[in-house]
């Protein structure tokens, strides 16, 4: 057999891959082991290829998530709607971000005693009648349980009835405004047809329970929102104090007049006769049985 001795410094071969090897100096090799050696940097070369191959689409790969998951992340709308209770009013939701017009003594047409304006300014806020839920939707909320529900006039049929229900956001502008004009009670005149009478207030015990049931529920919502916006508080030198808190809180807001649109032209009326009704005089025993109360259906 053929022996040969590489007495250079430098000792090129090629192998099949077009790539050159350096053979070590001052080591003999026979055309087996050359040809052994050639073997083994070519299926080198082959898996440096194949693992930079692997990486390259890796990382293109990983780019592209990257990419998609960014263009396709959640909407505002998606994440609310993930985050809250059903609604079928989630057609009518877009959101805004600004600033409260809050200052502590900010005039406002919601605030100071009853004028024909301001009562009907409060009255726009809330007093919009009731929504179609469907079977799925009582479902949805929990609520099979509660049964039977009333349902409502235009969509009432046996096969696939729609029943009442009030939106809570109304609910609780009904409850602050009875709360204000409880305030403002002597200012009330069930003879004077130029302001909106709060009726439900009329008596005084029906009056005493219906405020505090709506303090409980504007309790209970602002407790279960829990709104963790900071207020922060300004240096003021022109007050004793010297120092106010700044209630133009930067908020991120649902329209409201996009929802009060939606009920426009969505609300529907209860599938009820009111003609004989009657209020109830033992208002102990409508305590007692947890009853409802004129002005919230």
């Amino acid at each position: 057999m053929m022996m040969f001795q590489n007495t250079t410094s430098k000792s090129p071969v090629e192998d099949s891959s077009g790539e050159y090897i350096r053979l070590p100096i001052g080591q003999a090799f026979d055309t087996a082991d050359l040809h052994e050696l050639l073997k083994s940097n070519e299926l080198l070369s082959r898996k440096e290829r194949k693992l930079r191959f692997s990486l390259s689409g890796i990382i293109m790969l990983s780019i592209i998530l990257l990419v998609a998951l960014y263009t396709q992340r959640p909407s505002d709308l998606q994440c609310a709607k993930q985050l809250s209770s059903w609604s079928n009013m989630w057609d009518a939701v877009e959101f805004y971000e600004g600033d409260f017009d809050n200052a502590f003594a900010h005039p406002s047409i919601y605030r100071g005693p009853p004028t024909p304006e301001r009562e009907y300014a409060w009255d726009r806020l809330w007093n919009y009648g009731t929504i179609a839920v469907s079977a799925e939707g009582i479902a949805a909320l929990n609520k099979t349980h509660r049964g039977p529900h009333v349902t409502i006039k235009s969509d009432a049929d046996d096969e696939e009835p729609k029943y009442g229900a009030l939106v809570e956001v109304f609910h609780q502008l009904h409850c602050l405004n009875l709360i204000r004009q409880y305030t403002w009670l002597s200012h009330y005149n069930i003879n004077d047809t130029s302001l909106i009478y709060p009726y439900s207030l009329h008596e005084p015990v029906e009056a005493r329970m219906h405020v505090d049931h709506c303090f409980e529920s504007l309790r209970l919502s602002l407790m279960c929102y829990a709104d963790v916006t900071p207020v922060l508080v300004e240096i003021d030198e022109t007050i004793k104090l010297g120092r106010r808190a700044d209630f133009s809180v930067h908020h991120k807001c649902r329209d409201f007049d996009k929802v009060t649109e939606w009920m426009v032209d969505h609300a529907k009326h209860l599938n009820v006769d009111d003609s004989q009704y009657q209020p109830e005089k033992n208002w102990k025993d409508v305590l007692k049985n947890g009853g409802g109360h004129e002005g919230h259906f």
